[in-house]
């Protein structure tokens, strides 16, 4: 290789590099590597536990909703599908497949299946059932409940993020331990000395001793000088593009952890891309709780219907006030929920709910006066008090400037 060879590396390192790890990346991995020892190693890494804990979190803070009759049975379902068993679901991504045992427990007239846990790699399908390799005997359907990531008719056990993450996580480790170990073996400076005239083996021993703690007295013309080695390579930026791809395994992007540059609109663009693989994060634990479901009910034999969903607390409560406002433009305004409902449907405390109806016409003319307007209004009024001149007094600003009834309701 010539020096304008050396150069160009040096020049490009920071492409090169990229287009090095791109190619060690497909490197294929074998299932014995990702063993309990390996997978530990991917998990400790602050890059992966910070990414997966924002991902998982997308899906996590949102509420589990159960509509059933029985009250009893509400309580049972939210302890199967407790929060323990959607934070392991979300693992699914990770493993490219997931299991969980149903274990049955007879409560009441009621058998309740408890989802736990299994290593996924002892399980694998034939003929599109599912299989236990230790026994290599075909799981019964009412006994254990599966899902997978991204599956293909080539890879039915999906595709694991931890095969991406192995190279990654194991190319940053390996380049932290050389860098450390050249830090520890050359980041001692070099002692220098120069002499013109004395002798180097008495100069030599007079360092040594110097740096040993003692004194060393030198010749005026003799110097000494401390060199440390001057090109430190790309450790920051090695272990910089490891973790970035990191997070853009997990999180399809590299907006939310470090980041050196970047706009508006960029950070709309990656919201958005989180918010996809939050909704993949979320039909994958939905199945998982459909499947329970079906087979809770066969075991039952019970025909009432039965949801479990999630959503945001914020997005339910858009639901109800937007389903309570249509009611009420239905029925003309006729319909007027009472003090009970509102506390309980929205969380206030009221002191008290005015039952007052049709106090403003659902029409009127242009032809129509001020003055029959407000005694229209005045007649449906309980009583007329100053707050109540104050409020008439108002409407009739509103009558006055509005095209049409349209036209005040809006303003």
């Amino acid at each position: 290789m010539n020096k304008r060879r050396i150069y160009a590396l040096k020049k490009d390192f920071s492409s090169l590099q990229g287009e090095i790890m791109a190619m060690a990346l497909s490197l294929p991995v074998m299932m014995n590597w990702m063993n309990d020892f390996e997978i530990e190693r991917i998990d400790n890494d602050p890059t992966v536990i910070s990414s997966l804990s924002i991902r998982k979190s997308a899906t996590l803070k949102k509420e589990l909703n159960i509509n059933a009759k029985d009250e009893m049975l509400k309580r049972e379902l939210s302890t199967i599908f407790s929060f323990n068993f959607r934070q392991q679901a979300l693992d699914i991504p990770l493993q490219g497949f997931g299991v969980f045992e149903l274990i049955w427990k007879k409560k009441g007239s009621l058998w309740l299946p408890m989802p736990i846990e299994r290593d996924y790699r002892h399980f694998s399908f034939r003929d599109n059932k599912l299989i236990y390799l230790l026994t290599n005997e075909e799981v019964a359907p009412q006994k254990a409940i599966y899902a997978t990531y991204m599956p293909k008719f080539n890879r039915q056990l999906g595709r694991p993020l931890y095969n991406t993450l192995f190279w990654l996580s194991k190319f940053k480790r390996a380049s932290n331990s050389f860098w450390m170990e050249y830090m520890e073996r050359f980041s001692t400076p070099w002692v220098i000395g120069k002499t013109n005239s004395g002798d180097k083996d008495e100069m030599a021993e007079n360092l040594y001793a110097m740096l040993s703690g003692d004194v060393a007295v030198i010749e005026d013309e003799d110097s000494v000088d401390l060199k440390t080695p001057s090109q430190t390579g790309d450790f920051y930026q090695l272990s910089q593009y490891a973790d970035n791809q990191i997070r853009e395994v997990i999180l399809g992007g590299n907006l939310t952890g470090e980041v050196t540059g970047g706009s508006l609109a960029s950070s709309r663009t990656h919201d958005d891309i989180r918010k996809d693989i939050a909704f993949i994060d979320e039909y994958i634990l939905q199945d998982l709780i459909s499947k329970t479901l079906t087979i809770f009910k066969e075991v039952n034999n019970l025909k009432e219907d039965i949801e479990v969903f999630l959503s945001d607390p914020d997005d339910l409560m858009l639901l109800k006030t937007q389903r309570d406002l249509n009611i009420f433009n239905m029925t003309g305004g006729k319909y007027a929920p009472t003090k009970e409902y509102i506390e309980s449907t929205y969380g206030i405390q009221l002191e008290s709910v005015a039952q007052v109806q049709n106090i403003i016409p659902n029409k009127f003319a242009l032809k129509d006066s001020v003055e029959a307007q407000k005694d229209h209004i005045e007649k449906n009024l309980p009583s007329t008090t100053a707050l109540e001149e104050d409020l008439l007094k108002q409407i009739e600003k509103i009558f006055k400037g509005a095209k049409d009834f349209d036209d005040a309701q809006e303003k």
